[in-house]
């Protein structure tokens, strides 16, 4: 049975004894990636980031924090150096990271690809203008006729979803991804399910390659350390990714 679990943090509200331990736990391929972390807020973001896939994990699979091999390379998401046994069978675990501002978020799946991103939803920008770059004629359509927060809305529902596929897939945002096309509600042979909902005031949305067989588990680390489990809504979609003619 495949298995989605989403961990999220506010990094301003974590102490030095959070930092000190995920520092402890980073691979050789993460320490290089963090020491291409210049500002102190990036770096606290990395860090955070990191220890909390491991947390996620230790979640899927009771085992210290530091027990997991976590690899990164630059331009490519995290990734378990080999698969994970469960119930005699090993199981490949997908992992995934956001962050914006003081929230980070990270996603671990059994046997789907996921990506999740988290925006900033607070932003003001010339939406169609800024759009009419990246998406599709439809699309821009789409986003055309709303307007005030309506659009403000549509357009980071959009940008996040179309941001966690393209960690799903592990390209980022190429072209086929900008011309795909983003359906409300979906069916058995859609490209990537996908779930967004808000979290206070940034949009976050997740993606799978395949459908989960249960539910979206989403969990809050506290400052104190603990986890509290939250029963979120999803608002739910599909995106297909189409090649340009």
């Amino acid at each position: 049975m495949s298995r989605v679990i989403v961990f999220s943090c506010q990094v301003n509200q974590l102490g030095e004894d959070f930092f000190h331990r995920a520092k402890v736990c980073l691979s050789e391929s993460e320490k290089v990636r963090f020491a291409d972390c210049q500002k102190p807020a990036r770096q606290q973001q990395f860090l955070a980031g990191h220890f909390l896939l491991r947390k996620a994990l230790s979640s899927l699979i009771p085992q210290p924090e530091a027990f997991w091999l976590i690899q990164q390379k630059s331009d490519e998401p995290p990734q378990l150096a080999s698969p994970v046994t469960i119930a005699g069978k090993n199981r490949q675990v997908y992992l995934s990271l956001s962050h914006t501002k003081d929230f980070v978020v990270c996603a671990i799946s059994l046997d789907i690809e996921v990506g999740i991103d988290i925006e900033n939803s607070q932003k003001d920008r010339p939406f169609v203008e800024f759009s009419q770059q990246y998406l599709s004629q439809k699309e821009c359509d789409k986003l055309a006729e709303k307007s005030g927060d309506s659009q403000k809305q549509h357009f980071y529902r959009l940008w996040t979803v179309m941001e966690s596929i393209g960690k799903a897939i592990g390209t980022g945002l190429d072209k086929p991804i900008f011309n795909g096309e983003w359906l409300q509600g979906y069916g058995a042979d859609s490209g990537f399910f996908c779930f967004s909902t808000k979290l206070g005031t940034a949009q976050l949305s997740l993606a799978l390659k395949g459908n989960a067989s249960s539910g979206i588990e989403f969990y809050e680390l506290q400052a104190d350390g603990r986890l509290i489990a939250q029963a979120l809504e999803f608002e739910q979609s599909s995106f297909i990714v189409k090649e340009r003619p």
